[in-house]
């Protein structure tokens, strides 16, 4: 019998030790790799867990799962309660079919199948593979995406509405148990996440809502309308005409009411009463009576006759019609109408000048007329624009918009003298553009705001240039020239409808801006990429010129950095990071090459100038 350990014929001893060795290192190497594993997927759970909102949840969970498995592309679909998946924050490169916004039917796909079984689903050819339905669209897409090898994980599921996470290859790929169970792992943890954000979007939804409701009930409480005279002086004020404050009387009143010339002609009218209007004879016979004192008169149990005078001008008749019998109260109210009516009247005979037509006429001065030789002039418009509640030296926006063909309609100057008062602002038409003067320090802003209520007034799109913050009336004037050139520019670029201000166009804006300046268009460009790069000492611009001018190809600008296109890849992730996500869009992508070569421009002549 042999003793100790059988050496088996044909193998020595040190053929068992190498072989020993070897498979320490093999399994020395799969621990490094489940510990690098790991390490990213607590990075990648990490970062997913810093994110604020849904959006940029779900563009971080596709950017990193098509880097942790080394895809071509991923995307998240959501199916609504319409039956339609909709593709959210795809990732990679990908064409305009596989965009965001794009649907697909329900019930069919991969996702389909993974969502039934609420577990991963793969495949490693998706067109040849009859494991699960396949429809028409969905393969087209695969097709023009020259996508084969796909993985589909369900991330979350409600009563309205369920989502997955699909990433795939452009070859036929298959996917290991090690990489299943990563994206499994890694589809509960973003599925919590995502429900986690859907209820803060609900509870946010439901603050709103309350604040709302809220709201509504605070502006009823606060709705107690102000006493009669004061309410009919404010419409007289606001410049509203005598069928209009006979209305408004008649809504008031709660009565039916009609104002007659002192020779009796019906001047105006506002409602039915149900008995109908009294006698004209009757109405004679009261009359007379209430000119000389200007006590309002009972014509008969429910009509009422107040004089229109004031001072010793007669300017007719206000006769209300109650639908029952009134007293005293009912007598002082008739009168205080007939008060109001009388300003009217005034206002008509000495030349009516409303609020309205002096802001009108404040801002046409402010944009046309230069005080810059002119300080008492200057001094004089700053006194009116204080008196009407306006202070030029805090910041102001000017916003120009195009409600045309013609001159604004009166809706839209209802909507502009209405908005102004909110604001604490002026308005006034110049040709056929309706210009506003607004506080704030944001143009941009000014310009979308007013674009959306116009477009709500008008039913169309409306083209509206902003500009400024200007403080001061030479800066509001300039500022006016510089929302005109905007919105010259809109029109010159096909952006008809669109509203912008000059920081907004870009390189162009710098051109149209009244303060020009390439220092400045570069900083709104690359601002945070430069300054990473300096207080990092990194070449993340150098890194963008090249994938730029290389068409877009990491590889190619790897060749030209000489250095790996992992190396580039990973540049390209943190210049997304700075730039944010639409930095390779064809116009933004243009725009910054633009400005790298500007830099680099800047850079030269300033190594070239004199010390």
């Amino acid at each position: 019998m042999a003793t100790g350990r059988e050496q088996q014929p044909g193998r020595s001893e040190l053929d068992e030790v190498m072989e020993n060795v070897a498979r320490v290192h093999q399994e020395l190497e799969e621990r490094r790799e489940r510990e690098g594993a790991l390490n990213a997927l607590i990075d990648t759970v990490r970062e997913l867990a810093e994110q604020q909102t849904r959006a940029d949840l779900e563009r971080t969970l596709t950017r990193r799962i098509r880097l942790l498995l080394g895809l071509d592309a991923a995307f998240v679909g959501v199916q609504t309660t319409d039956g339609a998946r909709v593709v959210h924050a795809p990732d990679g490169h990908v064409s305009t079919m596989l965009n965001m916004g794009m649907a697909t039917p329900d019930g069919v796909g991969l996702g389909s199948w993974a969502q039934q079984a609420n577990a991963p689903a793969w495949t490693s050819d998706y067109l040849t593979d009859d494991r699960f339905d396949h429809d028409e669209v969905v393969d087209d897409v695969m097709l023009s995406e020259g996508l084969r090898g796909l993985i589909a994980v369900p991330l979350a599921r409600d009563a309205t509405s369920s989502t997955s996470l699909y990433a795939g290859a452009r070859s036929v790929r298959s996917f290991t148990p090690e990489e299943v169970s990563l994206v499994s792992t890694l589809g509960q943890v973003a599925g919590a996440l995502l429900r986690r954000h859907t209820a803060a979007e609900e509870a946010e939804a439901d603050r709103r809502d309350l604040r709302r409701r809220l709201e509504l009930t605070e502006e009823r409480a606060r709705d107690r309308r102000p006493p009669l005279l004061d309410a009919l002086l404010s419409a007289v004020l606001g410049g509203a005409e005598l069928s209009a404050l006979a209305a408004e009387t008649a809504e008031r009143l709660g009565a039916a009411v009609c104002v007659r010339s002192p020779d009796g002609r019906e001047l105006a009218r506002a409602g039915t009463p149900d008995g109908g209007w009294p006698a004209p004879e009757d109405v004679r016979r009261a009359a007379p009576w209430t000119r000389p004192t200007g006590v309002p008169v009972a014509v008969d149990g429910r009509t009422w006759a107040a004089p229109i005078r004031a001072r010793d001008d007669d300017f007719g008749l206000l006769l209300a019609v109650f639908d029952a019998p009134g007293g005293a109260e009912a007598g002082e109210s008739v009168r205080a109408a007939a008060k109001a009516l009388s300003v009217t009247a005034l206002l008509r005979v000495h030349g009516p000048i409303s609020e309205a037509q002096i802001r009108d006429e404040l801002l046409s001065q402010l944009l046309t007329e230069s005080t810059a030789t002119d300080p008492q002039a200057a001094r004089r418009r700053e006194r009116r624009a204080r008196h009407l509640g306006i202070d030029l030296a805090e910041p102001h926006v000017v916003t120009a918009a195009e409600c045309g063909p013609g001159e604004p309609s009166a809706a839209v100057l209802s909507w502009a003298d209405a908005h102004t008062r909110r604001c604490g602002g002026l308005r006034t038409v110049q040709g056929e553009r309706l210009v506003l003067l607004l506080p704030g320090s944001d143009p941009g802003a000014a310009a979308d705001e007013v674009a959306a209520e116009l477009r709500r007034v008008c039913d169309r799109p409306v083209g509206v240039g902003g500009a400024g913050p200007a403080s001061g009336i030479e800066q509001v004037r300039r500022a006016y020239e510089e929302a005109l050139r905007t919105l010259e520019a809109l029109r010159a670029l096909g952006r008809e409808g669109a509203a912008a201000c000059a920081r907004d166009l870009g390189f162009f804006g710098a051109l149209l801006s009244d303060r020009p300046g390439v220092g400045e268009f570069v900083d709104a460009e690359l601002g945070p990429l430069l300054d990473y790069d300096r207080q990092h000492c990194t070449e993340l611009a150098a890194t963008l010129e090249a994938y730029l001018a290389t068409g877009g190809s990491p590889t190619h600008a790897a060749r030209r950095l000489h250095v790996h296109p992992n190396t580039v890849s990973r540049r390209l992730e943190r210049i997304g990071d700075l730039l944010g996500p639409d930095w390779h869009a064809p116009e933004r992508a243009m725009e910054l090459h633009l400005a790298l070569r500007l830099t680099r421009l800047r850079d030269l002549v300033g190594a070239g100038a004199p010390g």
